[in-house]
């Protein structure tokens, strides 16, 4: 319901869109729901790289959320270099 509300209110690619979309993954990386997780993490980023710039702390952040569910979800390869491109950061 958040997620609607703040999608009608901001639109889809509004910063305050992440705060939801983060809340949702983490939740669903709870249930085991690793894809769905990735996928709004990845919205998240998205919105993140967009208003704040690819090298920001809050990318980074996400970034490391994403390579927790990698981790999660046995694609080490992935996990490692997600880690690393929120490491460079």
């Amino acid at each position: 319901v958040e997620l609607m509300m703040v999608e009608e209110k901001f639109g889809s690619d509004h910063l305050r869109m992440t705060y939801p979309l983060n809340n949702i993954a983490l939740v669903l990386r709870g249930q085991g729901k690793y894809e769905e997780a990735l996928g709004y993490y990845m919205k998240a980023l998205i919105v993140k790289e967009k208003e704040y710039g690819r090298e920001s702390v809050e990318v980074a952040t996400t970034l490391n959320n994403m390579g927790i569910v990698y981790r999660l979800q046995g694609e080490y390869d992935k996990a490692i270099d997600t880690y690393n491109r929120a490491l460079v950061i």
